[in-house]
Parts: C-alpha cells; structure tokens; sequence
C-alpha cells in the first residue's frame, strides 16, 4: 500500500479553495495547518509546499455513537460490542454516552451494535446495512434500559430489571404523558391573517416557546439483596406509542392530532420533523428558528415560496384558516414576475391576501407541523399520478420517500426510483453531496457509473434519517424496509451494490513526502487542481443578439438602447431555450429564482458568487482596478427555463467552473424569444454588489472583458 501524501506542491494558477475541494477539505483547515492568515490565504506561489490534514483515504465513514436510555439520559461509560468491516471490536464509552470515533473503512459492509446488559449479555440495540459516508454521530436508545446513576452492577448488589418497573409503572398510569396547548385537535388559536384589507398587523412570533407542563416523574425503589437499594425514574410517556425527547414532549399531542388527520401514524411523522427541523442544544425542534442565508423559518424550516404554495392545498391547516377567517370558498397562488402571491376568492370575487401575516404562522408550531404533513402529501400525490402504487405503502415507508422527494424534488425523486437519472445528473449530484473525492471513490465500485453510485447513496442516507423504530416506545419488532426495498416494492429499480473494497494492510503512518500528488484525473487543465484560475463561458457558444434590436451594441452593456438613452444592464448572448449554461468560474450559488412562467423582468435567474482571487490574473486586475477593497464578484443568469434543482439549498451551493447551472429560455420580459431567429438569449451580467440593485446600471460592471471569447456580430 502506498503512503498517504500529507503535502501538495503549489502550481500556477491554483488557490487556496482549489486545493481544499481537491483534496475534501476546508479553507480555514488549510489556513490553519499553514499559518495562513488574512491576504496570505488568497496569495500562493509557485513551488510553495501546503500542508495537509491527515489523510484517512481508505475511511468511508468516521462515526461517533451516544447511547441513551429510555428517557434519553446518556447512560455512563456504556459497553459495546460492534461488529464493521467484517469483523468484532469492544468498546467503552465516556461518562456522557460518547462511544468513538470509530473508522469504518467499508461503509457498504454496514453495522451491528450490542449493548451490553446489567445481566452480562449482550443485546442488538441497532443494525444497518449500510453506513452514510463522511463524518456523522450515531445516536441510538437502549429500550431496555431506564436507569438513573451507575447502570453497572456494583459488588454485593443485584438489580432490578427496569422492564417491571416500567410494566407497574403503565400499570398504574395507563397513559401518562406531558399535555400540551391547545388541548383540541386544532391548531392554536392565532390571529386573523390575510387579506389586504386587514387592519391590524399579524403579531411577531414569539421568542420562546410556550413552557410545558411537567408530570412529576414516577419514582420506584426496591431493596434487593445485598441491602443496596436499586432505583428507577419512569418517566416514560407512552401515549400512541410515541418516543419523544423530553425537550420535544410539548410537541405530542400536535403529532398525534395532525398524524390522524392526514392518515399518518405519529411515529413516521415525528421522524419526518426530525429530519427537518431546526434543533436547539437541548435537541428540541426550534419553533422560532430563521435562516440567515434564506426565507427558511420556523419549525420545520419552510422556504417563503413553498409555504404559500402549501397554503394553497385545502388539506392544510393554514389554508382551513385563511377560509375561516375570512370567508374564502378557495385560496389559490399565482407567479407575479419572480414572486409567488396567493388570494381568496369568494364567488367570483378575488381578494390579495397579504404575504407577511401568513409567513409568521410559520413561527406557530401547529402550522408547521401540519404544513411539514401537507407537503409530503402533495410530494406523495405527484408520484402517484406518474404511476408509482403509493397508496399501497405502510405508513414508516411513505415516511421515508416523503423524505426523498422533499430532498431531491417530487421529479427528481421519480428519477431516482425508476432509475431514470442520467449519467451526466449522477455525477453533477454526488460530488455537492460527498465531495469530488468520495464521489469519485465511490462510483469506482460501481465500475465508474454514477447512475448506479448515486441512488445508493441517497436511499442510505434516506434510510440514516428516517427511521421510525427510533419514535416509538415498543416497536414490538418492526423492521422497517429500506429505501431500496420501497422503491422495488414501487416496480421501480432497487440499488445496485457496490463491489466489495480491498482492505489494505496496516502500513505505518508517514509524515512528508518528496513527490506530490497529481492533478485529479479528468481535470480541465492538467497544470493545476480542479482548473482552479481558469474562467469559463456561460455558454458554449458567445455570440452577441442581433434579432429584434437595431444592432449588436444595443445587446451590450451601457445606455445603447433607443438612440442611447436607455440602459442594458447586462450583456444578451443569443441562445435558443434549452441551451445549457455553465458556471463562469468556482463559486457558490446564492440566489435564484423559478419564475420560469413570469412574463415580466428578469423571470427564472440563478446568481453565482466568486472569490475574486479565484480568477484568473487579467480578470482579477481588471476588476480590482475599480473594487479594490471588494473580495467577491457576482455573475447573473437571467430568463432561464430549467435551474438544477441541486442549488436550491438554504445556504447556497458551491459549484466548480464549467458546471451546468441550467438552461437558457424565455422566462421574464424575454417571452416568446424562443429561438435565436425571435430574439432567444442569455442575458448575462457581472455586479460588484448584490445590494441596491436597480433598474440603472448601479452595482453593474460591462461583462464582455469576462468572457473568454466572443463573437460581435457586424
């Protein structure tokens, strides 16, 4: 086996980013490990030596286990048993639970965990088939256990088994539980919300969340022999056989009464919230939590566009709401330009409800919960149309493909299971997901395609997030399927198995090495990592509109237009729809918009951020020469008709130069120009703000000394 490089030797063109994305690492790792500080991060010389983190190439997945007991309390210094690439380790964890990291070298080969009882046996408390890659903690519940202090047995003492004091504990309180407000089956009362007529604002949402009633906790405690008392705090909440977190118990009765109504059981629907939401330290679901980079806000971290669109489904608790209040027969939505509005209609009568006071129910627990149910359910139904037999599924099955279309998009996830991704898309998706490295690693054991590696991954980590068992106090044996075995069940393709990995033998650590790395295979320039400092066009063809303007100038940037009085804020390459757009150079997406219907301004758009010392010497000087002081320059996509739904995230997504973005159209004021004989384009724009955009040429630069190359039409 050969050693592990720990250093990479500078080439022209890379950057500090490069290095780190090639490598499946972070900028301030690298920063740190160099003594990289300020502008030295962005400055690197030829020759100059990075060091780098210690490499564990051979590591699918690094894995920290914290063992609870029934009432979720971590049980101290918990015994183990782990069975992981094809073999058996014991271990004992810490006073807090924490059992690891343990480094699984074939996440494929999955996991069993034993926990080792006061009796000296062993019980499996977990069992997967296979590991999701990278970092992650495992949390798992020893339902068998419900202790408080010291769960070893101490000499001269015998225990108790916890299971009879939880039997006379349900004994003599058939259903304990902690109530939560509202009492009824409805939501919590608010206030009136909508219509533009209202005259009173909606109230802010509340900065904490209401405190719950607390049961006083069954205390039982035995004499056994040896005269050392055995105690055991049963708190356990039983009620429609839901496991909660104590920190979460506020939240019982809302998942039993929305679960009911919509024909859910509260355990899949309380995995589901899981996955979602927001959480505190404590592990509660965060009602009041907001996105500092998106619309994301409340419970279950509802986008502002997605939550109008569930206000419109009548299944929704928002939408029986906006009804009640005012009398609505319908609430229906419309795209106005890039903005999603929504209005009551009564007869034939069409009210404009007003967006902010909907929003803020966001904040109210029981609306968020429903709408989280809701959108599942419009997610479930669009696959049903397309055929797949949905109704047919139990209710932990239907739990995790809700999860998969809201991760990958109702389409997007008709793709996957019936084995419809393409190549191309596989290997856009896998490495945003686990890095190019892994990516690469991982579609190698499956001789390369990432149309086979990527849906494995996807239903493991849909399986690692939704896992009912995990909210329910007896799951009196249930194994739920995997998400392989559903997608089967749905006539559609199960995943394909990777090919078993060679495990190399042990071979000693090694600290430096004479010879770098190369370059990764298939990189656009084999001179540098990941062809870092390169610039790409954002379309493979640049040629300047000429049709339905008076000329090629009136397509540039500048006031050109009607005898140059008017401005162009951009540059309009011409493009028939549905021709592919690139990302100009590394960066991170953060903003876009679907408008992809709008018939007025910029309609579906995609705004790319970059490092200005990601770019290549020329631009990099150009743009500094007038924004010295500014360290990212923006690059605007407009009248677009497909966005990869990939940069949808809540944070933004880092994409390479030359990844596809999307495809040009005729969304905006751009409609009908859908060929290039009607006028099609890319209208294209570089900015040095994001801020005080408008509709003159404020916060724009001229794009054309940003393209590699271009044709101007005479």
């Amino acid at each position: 086996m050969a050693t592990k490089a720990r250093t990479y030797t500078v080439k022209s063109g890379d950057t500090l980013w490069g290095i780190s994305q090639h490598f499946d690492t972070d900028v301030e790792t690298l920063a740190r490990l160099n003594h990289l500080q300020g502008r030295q991060k962005h400055i690197l010389s030829i020759g100059q030596v990075i060091v780098l983190p210690d490499a564990q190439d051979d590591v699918d997945t690094e894995l920290t286990i914290r063992v609870l007991d029934l009432a979720f309390r971590p049980i101290k210094r918990p015994k183990l048993k782990l069975e992981f690439d094809a073999g058996h380790k014991e271990l004992v964890g810490s006073d807090q639970g924490l059992v690891g990291p343990v480094k699984v070298l074939d996440h494929a080969k999955g996991l069993k965990v034993w926990f080792k009882e006061l009796d000296g046996r062993y019980a499996l408390i977990a069992e997967h088939e296979a590991l999701p890659l990278g970092k992650k903690q495992l949390t798992l519940t020893s339902r068998r256990m419900l202790v408080r202090g010291k769960y070893w047995v101490e000499q001269g003492s015998s225990a108790r088994a916890s299971a009879d004091v939880k039997r006379e504990i349900q004994r003599t309180h058939p259903t304990p539980h902690i109530p939560v407000q509202p009492s009824s089956g409805s939501p919590a009362p608010a206030a009136k919300v909508g219509s533009s007529a209202a005259s009173k604002p909606a109230a802010a949402p509340a900065t904490t969340a209401p405190k719950p009633q607390q049961p006083q906790p069954v205390v039982k405690e035995t004499r056994v022999d040896g005269g050392k008392p055995q105690q055991a705090v049963g708190a356990v909440f039983a009620e429609g056989n839901l496991h909660l977190s104590p920190a979460n118990e506020k939240y019982r009765k809302l998942l039993l009464d929305i679960s009911k109504k919509h024909a859910l059981t509260p355990h899949a629907l309380a995995a589901l919230i899981n996955a979602e939401a927001s959480k505190l330290e404590s592990g509660e679901w965060n009602a009041n939590a907001q996105a500092g980079s998106s619309s994301a806000a409340g419970l279950t971290q509802f986008l502002n566009r997605t939550w109008l669109q569930v206000a419109t489904d009548k299944r929704s608790a928002v939408n029986q709401k906006l009804k009640a209040d005012h009398g609505y027969e319908q609430v229906n939505g419309q795209w106005q330009g890039d903005t999603y509005s929504i209005y009551g209609k009564k007869g034939k009568v069409k009210t404009d409800i007003k967006s902010a006071p909907v929003l803020a129910l966001r904040f109210t627990p029981a609306y968020s919960i429903d709408a989280a149910a809701v959108y599942g359910l419009i997610n479930l139904d669009y696959l049903a149309d397309k055929g797949l037999n949905i109704a047919a599924l139990a209710p932990e099955d239907k739990a995790k493909v809700m999860y998969l279309a809201h991760h990958e998009g109702a389409a997007g996830a008709l793709d996957v299971i019936k084995g419809a991704l393409t190549e191309e898309r596989a290997a856009e998706l896998l490495p945003i997901q686990v890095g190019a490295k892994k990516a690469k690693e991982l579609a190698g054991r499956f001789d390369g395609k990432y149309a086979l590696a990527y849906p494995y991954w996807l239903y493991a980590y849909t399986d690692s997030k939704i896992n009912v068992v995990n909210f329910m106090v007896k799951p009196d044996g249930l194994q739920p399927r995997t998400m392989s075995d559903i997608a089967k069940a749905l006539n559609g393709q199960a995943a394909a198995k990777p090919k078993a990995k060679a495990v190399p033998a042990p071979s000693p650590p090694t600290r430096q090495t004479a010879n770098p790395p190369a370059p990764a295979a298939g990189s656009s320039d084999p001179g540098t990592v990941g062809g870092i400092g390169k610039l790409v066009n954002p379309l493979a063809v640049c040629t300047i509109r000429t049709a339905g303007l008076a000329s090629a100038r009136s397509a540039t940037f500048g006031k050109v237009r009607n005898n140059n009085t008017k401005n162009h804020q951009g540059i309009d390459l011409a493009a028939d729809s549905g021709t592919t757009i690139y990302a100009v150079a590394n960066g991170k997406v953060i903003s876009l918009s679907r408008a992809f219907t709008a018939t007025a301004n910029f309609g579906a758009y995609v705004l790319l951020a970059v490092d200005v010392n990601d770019l290549p010497e020329k631009q990099r000087k150009h743009y500094q020469a007038s924004y010295p002081n500014n360290k990212e320059v923006y690059f605007f996509y407009a009248h677009l008709s497909e966005i990869d739904a990939a940069l949808d995230k809540p944070n933004g997504k880092f994409v390479t130069a030359g990844k596809a973005l999307g495809k040009t159209g005729a969304s905006g004021n751009a409609k009908g120009m859908t060929t290039i004989a009607k006028g099609g384009h890319l209208h294209f724009e570089v900015r040095h703000r994001t801020n005080d955009i408008g509709k003159g040429l404020g916060g724009r630069l001229d794009p054309l000394p940003f393209l590699v190359s271009y044709t101007m039409p005479k």
